[in-house]
């Protein structure tokens, strides 16, 4: 497997470990979100909502390969150099 696609594995199972980490926020975050927001906290409404929301947006940025972190580790040129490099194109 060459190291590009390890890297994009890795990246989507960080994805998956932020994924489950903002789903076990949601309830308890979603019970403090509707006591600040009854509360008339609508500052604190927000603190909760940023608190289960951010894992959340970056964990469905990770799953989806990341393109802008990917692009950064293996330009084009280093993947096409790679690919010359394959065991498929041997002799």
């Amino acid at each position: 497997m060459p190291p590009h696609n390890l890297f994009l594995l890795a990246v989507r199972l960080l994805g998956l470990v932020l994924l489950y980490h903002g789903l076990a926020a949601l309830p308890t975050t979603r019970l403090s979100a509707f006591v600040t927001l009854f509360g008339r906290s609508f500052l604190g409404f927000l603190g909760m909502s940023f608190m289960a929301l951010w894992p959340l947006l970056l964990a469905f940025w990770l799953i989806q390969g990341a393109p802008f972190v990917m692009r950064l580790a293996y330009p084009a040129n280093l993947l096409r150099a790679e690919a010359n490099y394959l065991p498929s194109n041997l002799p």
